[in-house]
Parts: structure tokens; sequence; C-alpha cells
């Protein structure tokens, strides 16, 4: 479905992506494992189209993507939950969960309907302001603004950032839920326990490079660890 070909990417002079190879197949949830300053968020800049490729390619479902804008980038389907969340405070949630709804790109149906089926506290909540919602609360209607779309591919970014220990695994028991769909998705992480219980494939970014990459059941603690931090784990 995606596939990302010794991509670059820059700031001016600094080089935030160093030859960057990945790849998302139909269905899987692959992870983007780092730290602060790994690249991440650059990344998800470029896969959107907010960012210029400075070398490399994208393809998605076989097009060329590597130079068309965001607009282009989700009207062929892929779709971001941003960091943040970054929803409308002037609208209730069942507004800001409309605001994504887009002519559907899968097969995957997720309308209204069945997003509060699957998560009633949002049907419950739905004429409320953002204000009035928990954090964990917020990012499930992040979440749900971009399943709506019904994507090919989502992406995800930061999505336990600033979030309690429970409510990240509240988020993360709502991936299952989207996985059972069979919504492909790419999600970036650096809660690293959280993302290797979650993902079919991980890849980690050290610096703007693959440090690492392979399914997390084949991989070492230490070996992830080393890939992370960028030493030899104790």
């Amino acid at each position: 479905m995606l596939s990302v070909n010794h991509l670059q990417a820059r700031y001016g002079n600094f080089v935030a992506l160093h030859d960057v190879t990945l790849h998302v197949n139909t269905g899987q949830i692959v992870g983007i494992l780092g730290s602060n300053g790994a690249g991440k968020s650059t990344l998800m800049k470029v896969l959107s189209g907010a960012h210029p490729v400075s070398s490399g390619a994208i393809q998605f479902c076989g097009e060329d993507m590597t130079s068309i804008n965001d607009f282009h980038f989700h009207a062929r389907g892929l779709s971001i939950v941003p960091e943040g969340r970054r929803l409308f405070s002037s609208l209730t949630i069942e507004e800001n969960i409309l605001t994504g709804k887009r002519k559907a790109m899968s097969q995957v149906n997720w309308t209204l309907e069945r997003i509060y089926d699957t998560f009633p506290i949002l049907a419950k909540k739905r004429k409320c302001n953002p204000s009035m919602l928990s954090g964990g609360q917020q990012q499930l209607a992040a979440l749900c603004r971009g399943l709506i779309a019904n994507p090919k591919l989502l992406l995800c970014d930061e999505l336990s950032l600033g979030l309690s220990p429970n409510v990240v695994n509240e988020i993360y028991d709502a991936l299952a839920l989207v996985k059972q769909s069979g919504t492909s998705m790419l999600l970036v992480e650096q809660n690293m326990g959280r993302l290797l219980n979650t993902v079919d494939y991980m890849y980690c970014l050290l610096e703007g490079r693959v440090s690492l990459q392979g399914k997390p059941s084949e991989l070492s603690q230490n070996d992830i660890k080393s890939a992370y931090f960028g030493e030899t784990a104790a």
C-alpha cells in the first residue's frame, strides 16, 4: 500500500531524515518507534504532504506521491490523527468528527452511527465542547475524525502523548477495534511498550535513520532498546 524509498528530508542545511525506507501492506498496523528528535514528526509531515521531499520516492497504492501536496494526499485516501489532537474548540464533538468526513476511499465503512456504536462514550458526549472531555476522550474523538474519512491508510501521530497510563490503555483498546475493522494504520510512537504490543511490523528511527526493523516478536528487547537509545543496552 505505502512504499517509501531512500527518503531524505531537510530543514535548510539540516538533514532530518536520512535514506529512510519503509513499507506498509494492506491490513497491517506498522509502527514507527523513536525518542524525541528521532525524525518521527518530520516523517509524518512528509507522508501527509506538509513537508517537501529532498530526495527519494513515495508511492501510495502504486501511484507516485513524492511531489504531491497535502490536499492531494488526502484526496487519494490518506488520513491523519495529528499530534496534540487539534480539535476545534468552537465545535461540538460530533461536529469535530464530521469535519473529517469525505468520500470513502476504502471498503471499510466507518459511519457516524458505527463510530457511536463502537465508542459509546462519544455518543454520550457528542453535543459537548472538547474542553468538557478528558484528554483520552478528546484523543478518541480525533481518532474518529480520521476514521470517518474511511481512508485507505490512517496515520496516527503520538496518540499516547500527555495521557496517563490508564487512558493510554483505553486508546490502545480502541486501536484494537480499528484493527479488527481492517483499517490499515501507520502508528508513530515513543511509547515503546504499547507500540510493540500493537503493531505487526516496526521500524525504529534514531537521528533520522532507520536503526532497526522487523516483527516485534522476532526482535530482542536488547536490540530494540539499543536501536531506540543509540547505545548498547545493559
